[in-house]
C-alpha cells in the first residue's frame, strides 16, 4: 500500500466520522493547502462551528502543530483541528485555535 493510499484511508475515516455527525466534509486532496478536510455543519447543526483539519500519521513521534498552523487567521466561527494517528491506533484530535494579538 502506498503512502497516498494510507493517507487517503486516514482522511476517509475522519471524514466518515464527521459526516455521520451532521457535517458536509470536503477533502482537499493533494492540494498542499494548510488543511486536509473542511467540515461544514448541515441541518440542525448549523449553529456549530466550521471545522478545518490537518491530518498527520506517524510511526514513532507525532508531529505537533506549529505556530504557523495555529496563527492562520480565520473567522471566529471556524475551529482549527490538528489530528494525529499512530499506526494501529485511534486518531487523536487537538484543537489549535490561537488568538492573534
Amino acid at each position: 500500500m502506498t503512502n497516498y493510499q494510507i493517507g487517503f484511508r486516514f482522511e476517509h475515516e475522519v471524514a466518515q466520522y464527521y459526516t455521520k455527525r451532521g457535517y458536509l466534509v470536503i477533502r482537499a486532496a493533494g492540494s498542499h493547502t494548510p488543511f486536509d478536510l473542511l467540515c461544514l455543519p448541515l441541518g440542525e447543526h448549523l449553529e456549530n462551528n466550521v471545522l478545518v483539519m490537518q491530518l498527520k500519521r506517524y510511526t514513532k513521534y507525532a508531529a505537533k502543530p506549529d505556530d504557523a498552523f495555529g496563527l492562520i487567521p480565520l473567522p471566529p466561527n471556524v475551529t482549527k483541528i490538528w489530528i494525529t494517528k499512530r499506526k494501529g491506533e485511534k486518531y487523536n484530535p487537538e484543537i489549535c485555535n490561537k488568538i492573534i494579538p
